[in-house]
């Protein structure tokens, strides 16, 4: 199934990328994190002085919608937590991109191999040319991946979603989620 990436707003990439990756509505998405913010307008966040503002909520956000993982505290300031800097082939994530001469970062969901921008929605993109083409000056920052992606991630042969018993476990294959899911898990987010 195609994930769904809509038009973002002002300082809207990463609300946009969380909504696409999690199947919401850019709107729900919006409207929740603005009154976990206690904010009436999302760019509020992003003109306050402080990160933390914004930050806090992105967490307090991830935590209600089951991707608190994807999002973790170093040195007193939050991240996207990455892991690679290469997208993957299968599942979706989120890749994050900064211009190093300014203080300008943006947030892309991606899936199978492909990236969506919140800028221009309709097209996805490869790593190569997205990050060539459309911004060149930029670096990426980092590629996380989703924790559990359902929507991709089942077994070829019998269907089951990862942590469920699949009826043909003594024929794994290398790519089956039954069997690579575990060390995804251990080696990302423990």
């Amino acid at each position: 199934m195609k994930m769904k990436v809509e038009l973002q707003g002002q300082s809207e990439c990463l609300l946009a990328s969380i909504a696409a990756i999690t199947g919401k509505e850019l709107s729900y998405i919006r409207n929740r994190a603005c009154e976990l913010a206690g904010v009436r307008k999302w760019r509020e966040t992003s003109e306050c002085k402080s990160a933390n503002l914004f930050w806090s909520t992105m967490i307090a956000l991830g935590k209600e919608l089951g991707i608190y993982k994807m999002i973790e505290r170093k040195r007193d300031r939050f991240a996207l937590v990455g892991q690679s800097m290469v997208i993957p082939n299968r599942g979706r994530g989120i890749i994050t991109i900064g211009h190093p001469n300014q203080r300008l970062h943006h947030a892309m969901p991606y899936q199978r191999g492909l990236i969506y921008d919140p800028n221009n929605p309709t097209v996805g993109r490869t790593q190569k040319d997205m990050i060539e083409s459309i911004y060149p000056d930029w670096m990426i920052i980092s590629i996380t991946p989703m924790k559990d992606d359902s929507l991709d991630n089942h077994c070829s042969q019998c269907g089951a979603q990862p942590g469920r018993t699949c009826k043909y476990p003594s024929g794994y294959a290398k790519s089956d989620p039954h069997k690579a899911r575990k060390s995804v898990n251990e080696s990302i987010y423990k």
